[in-house]
């Protein structure tokens, strides 16, 4: 530490020996470089004129003039304080009266000096110079030159100064009564001037510096001339290292926040003095001037760069864009590692060098984005565009307020596009690929699907993560291409399971695939057409056929592409996507006149009112205008000897508004004019098919029978969920349509072995009586064994042995549960015909089973086995099976009960439409799964009215066939009410939303 006042003023002893004389000496030859001769001259002539006695009224006039507050000392108004003046004094008095004895020490004549008490002029001074400061100051830097000229490289800087010259300057000093700290800020000031012209490095500055620094305690005794001398060394400290550091990071390429550390030490060591801090210096100039070196220094790097890249070829405007977004992502790395934090506190050398950065590439990215997205190739714009993301998230770190835009959802969304274009073109590929290496086995035991199954889902995935991957910054954007990459997989996947259905086709027989496309029969064929209670041509003719697990692979196959289709919906968020979609949704500009394309496919029909003897019909479709009949737009084939005809025939037709039509089934009649089965009005408006599914449209005709129509209007909605939700429902309907025709496959075999002559052959060969011949009282009941069911179901039984393994081996357990569940519906549908004829509104020629005939249908269907190794009674306990089993009781009542019976069954809930069945709903347009089954209450075993009707045909009794057609006529008038009231219905609600 710095001496302090006290020391200032301590009396020093001359040193009269020779040998410090001759060091003093030599220090100032060396400094003064004066020849030898010279140098002796000028010593003899100070001789002279310094005497001891001089020397001792200097002194004498120094305490004359310290009590006038005149020169060499400050006045009273120097000081913070009057008592730290007084102190003062009281030290230099005490000090001067020393060295006054000291130099009259055994010179008594001098002791006694008197000098008069006056205000001595500088002038009137003979060792302290007039000007003793500027004199010390000049000293004091001939003193540093020369040390520093002569010091080594590793030399301390504690010892820049020998001892002899410390010893040279405090001579001076205290002679020339210049306090020690001020001596101490002189040397600050020389140290600081030699920094500023290089003569010394900052490391040598801020090692000097380390002791040079001041207690405000020990400031405060100092006079004001020498605080504010060593606030002006402090500020031209902090002007000097600032204005350094902006010269040295002109270099921003080499240097470091490291190479700093020395300047900012010696800023934070000034900062913290009070004696600075009173100064009150903005910095805020000398940042902004710091900052503004760094942007230009930027732009230069940054400039240089470009230039250097658009010298070199490339083969498109990717490539420079490319390399200028690595240097800036490289030089924001850069500039990190070098600058980690923020320098001097408040400049982000990388905030400022990324922000120029990218505000000179926004430019030439918009550039690249008003090209055309097809001159550039896919495989270098998507590296660009991570590395843009990359920048992205530099600009929303160092410039979110920057007037320059960097959206790269603008330009690269073209791009994208693009890609989701190309995708398209791809779907056929992935489905050929993926079918062309598929063996169609199980991929493992158990698993059901081949690897096609899978090997499709592959080839959506890679895309998906990509669009996934690219991390879109714009969320409604975002939720567009995966709508987009929806569309392309659903496609996908309808292409491969049209593949699929039509590979399964070519399995099947061409009298089951080639149902849509049936030819007429001829004559000799109609006159061999099924016959009640006979056993039909067909079913003789009938060849079992075999089943193959590929057939079963197929049909798994569908079922596994659409749990991986509801796996993908999950995957690719689409309930999220689709809210998006909805949230930025505008409105429908479409004209709502403008011309809509409708597929009708007319499916099938069932319980059509038999026209023939045989209690058949040879139903085709007629379709036309509303009110004019004669203008026909459609006529379906025929198909022969069938009440429950399959037509899957299609009518396309272009609607700009709502339309009605007249739905007319007819019996073909070769001979006579053809009679009319049924009627219905089929009305389409294209509102109700704004959601481009396929909706199925039940029509109960009049008087008996319903019509299957799937109506779609042909289009798109640009809507994700509708995508999945279209693809899910073709799936499912080829499931259905797939079991159907395995079940149409074994239904030849299985109703030639459902006749009665079959069935009933071995007991009709026993002499019974008919059962409503006698009463039940009085006739014969011959006892069925079970041995004797077990013949009847013989050749049943072996061919369902024979065809069921296959099925139940491969098929899945949902799929052999839907082929099971048709299987089981038809063979119910073929017990009840042989039980109760057709509905119709005139009595039937059939009589009721005998008895031993209903006995043995009960035993062998209405009763389940004991083995328990079969379908569960949830699966086979469907409404066909519940209608059955409500016919045994009502079987043999009389005409007059049935029509109580009749009467009572329209009362019960659920029961009293003749015909009726839940009406499908087609309209969500949600990708939803299955619901639930509600397990019928105790009125489903009332039988319907319709039941009751069949049964009463076979009951000849007087009055039976006016109640029949009445009946028949007042549940048409009914069905139809019931249509229109749903009519005006939608009509009214329509009006409403319109308002």
């Amino acid at each position: 530490r710095l001496d302090k006042q006290a020391k200032t003023t301590a009396v020093v002893k001359p040193n009269n020996s020779g040998t410090h004389s001759e060091k003093l000496t030599e220090v100032i030859k060396d400094l003064f470089r004066q020849q030898e001769a010279s140098r002796h001259q000028r010593m003899n002539e100070l001789r002279r004129g310094s005497t001891r006695q001089l020397a001792i009224e200097d002194l004498k006039k120094c305490v004359s003039n310290i009590d006038l507050d005149s020169f060499p000392y400050p006045g009273t108004a120097d000081y913070h304080h009057r008592e730290h003046h007084e102190e003062f004094k009281n030290r230099e008095r005490t000090a001067l009266n020393g060295m006054i004895r000291v130099l009259s020490a055994g010179h008594r004549n001098l002791a006694n000096i008197n000098m008069l008490t006056k205000q001595f002029h500088p002038s009137e001074f003979v060792f302290i110079p007039q000007n003793a400061k500027g004199y010390y100051h000049l000293l004091l830097e001939m003193c540093v030159d020369q040390a520093l000229a002569t010091r080594g490289e590793n030399d301390p800087t504690a010892n820049l100064l020998s001892a002899h010259i410390r010893a040279l300057l405090k001579e001076c000093g205290v002679r020339w009564r210049l306090t020690s700290s001020w001596r101490e800020i002189m040397l600050m000031e020389v140290i600081k001037e030699r920094y500023r012209e290089g003569k010394v490095p900052v490391h040598f500055l801020l090692d000097f510096l380390q002791n040079k620094f001041y207690k405000d305690s020990e400031v405060h005794q100092w006079h004001i001339s020498e605080v504010n001398m060593l606030g002006d060394v402090y500020g031209g400290l902090n002007h000097m290292i600032l204005d350094n550091i902006n010269h040295d990071i002109k270099d921003l390429s080499s240097v470091t926040a490291a190479y700093f550390d020395p300047m900012l030490a010696i800023l934070d060591r000034v900062h913290q003095q009070e004696v600075y801090q009173r100064l009150n210096i903005d910095l805020t100039p000398f940042f902004e001037d710091i900052k503004e070196t760094i942007l230009l220094e930027s732009i230069r790097n940054y400039n240089s760069k470009d230039e250097e890249v658009q010298k070199e070829h490339y083969e498109n405007e990717t490539v420079p864009l490319t390399k200028m977004a690595l240097y800036i992502v490289s030089e924001h790395g850069i500039m990190k590692t070098r600058f980690p934090k923020a320098f001097l506190g408040v400049i982000d050398v990388a905030a400022i060098v990324v922000e120029n950065n990218l505000r000179n590439y926004v430019p030439l990215m918009q550039n690249m984005a008003n090209m055309d997205a097809r001159k550039l190739p896919m495989a270098d714009v998507f590296p660009l565009y991570q590395l843009c993301r990359e920048l992205v998230a530099l600009f929303e770190q160092y410039a979110p307020s920057s007037s320059a835009h960097f959206n790269i959802s603008t330009w690269f969304r073209p791009y994208v596009l693009k890609y989701l274009e190309t995708l398209d073109t791809s779907i056929s590929d992935w489905v050929t690929a993926a079918i062309k290496q598929d063996q169609f086995e199980e991929v493992s035991v158990g698993a059901g699907h081949s690897s096609s199954a899978s090997d499709l889902f592959t080839f959506f995935y890679e895309p998906l993560t990509w669009v996934k991957g690219l991390q879109w910054p714009n969320d409604h954007q975002r939720a567009v291409f995966i709508s987009s990459l929806a569309k392309v997989f659903c496609k996908a996947v309808d292409l491969y399971a049209q593949c699929m259905e039509t590979m399964f086709n070519e399995c099947m027989p061409s009298s089951v695939s080639a149902v849509a496309s049936t030819e007429a029969k001829t004559i000799s064929e109609q006159l061999a057409s099924f016959t009640f209670r006979s056993e039909s041509a067909e079913a003789k003719k009938a060849v079992q056929f075999v089943f193959s697990p590929k057939m079963c692979v197929l049909v798994n196959n569908i079922e596994a592409v659409r749990q991986r289709l509801d796996e993908l919906y999950r995957n690719m968020d689409v309930d999220e996507m689709a809210q998006i979609l909805r949230d930025h949704e505008t409105e429908d500009e479409s004209d709502p006149n403008d011309p809509r394309q409708f597929e009708i496919v007319f499916v099938h029909a069932e319980r059509l009112l038999p026209m023939d003897s045989n209690e058949a019909s040879d139903p085709f479709i007629v379709m036309s205008h509303e009110g004019d009949t004669n203008k026909e737009v459609f006529r379906s084939k025929t198909i022969y000897a069938n009440i429950n005809p399959r037509w899957n025939e299609v009518y396309e037709v272009t609607l700009t508004k709502e339309i009605t039509y007249l739905i007319r089934v007819f019996d073909s009649d070769k001979v006579h004019k053809n009679r009319l089965c049924g009627w219905s009005n089929l009305c389409i408006d294209p509102l109700d098919y704004e959601d481009y599914m396929a909706h199925d449209v039940w029509l109960d005709l009049v008087q008996v029978g319903r019509l299957l129509l799937r109506i779609t209007m042909k289009g798109e909605r640009d809507d994700i969920q509708f995508f999945f939700g279209r693809t899910f429902r073709s799936l499912k309907r080829k499931e259905a349509d797939m079991s159907g025709m395995i079940v149409d496959a074994m239904l030849p075999s299985v109703h030639g072995c459902l006749t009665e002559k079959v069935l009933f052959n071995n007991f009709r060969s026993k002499a019974l009586f008919p059962f409503f011949g006698s009463s039940v009282s009085s006739a014969k009941v011959t006892k069925v064994s079970d041995e004797d069911c077990d013949n009847a179901l013989g050749s049943l039984i072996d061919y369902l042995e024979a065809s069921l393994p296959i099925l139940y081996d491969y098929l899945t357990t949902e799929g052999m549960t839907m082929v099971i569940t048709k299987l089981w519906k038809e063979i119910l549908t073929t017990i009840e015909t042989l039980l109760i004829p057709p509905l119709s509104n005139v009595v039937s020629d059939r009589t009721p089973l005998t008895e031993i005939e209903m006995h043995v249908f009960i035993k062998l269907y209405l009763n389940g086995g004991d083995a328990g190794d079969g379908f569960p009674l949830k699966v086979l306990e469907i409404p066909k099976y519940r209608d059955l089993l409500t016919v045994r009781p009502i079987y043999d009542s009389s005409g007059t009960e049935l029509i109580s019976e009749y009467n009572r069954a329209l009362t019960v809930p659920g029961r009293g439409r003749l015909g009726g069945v839940p009406q499908n709903n087609d309209n969500d347009r949600r990708y939803t799964g299955g619901g639930g089954t509600k397990r019928p209450g105790a009125d489903s075993m009332t039988p319907s009215p319709e039941t009751v009707l069949r049964i009463l045909r076979m009951r000849p009794e007087e009055g039976v066939d006016d109640f029949l057609l009445q009946a028949i006529e007042t549940q048409s008038k009914a069905r139809e009410a019931r249509a229109q009231k749903k009519r005006d219905q939608i009509a009214y609600q329509r009006r409403v939303m319109h308002a």
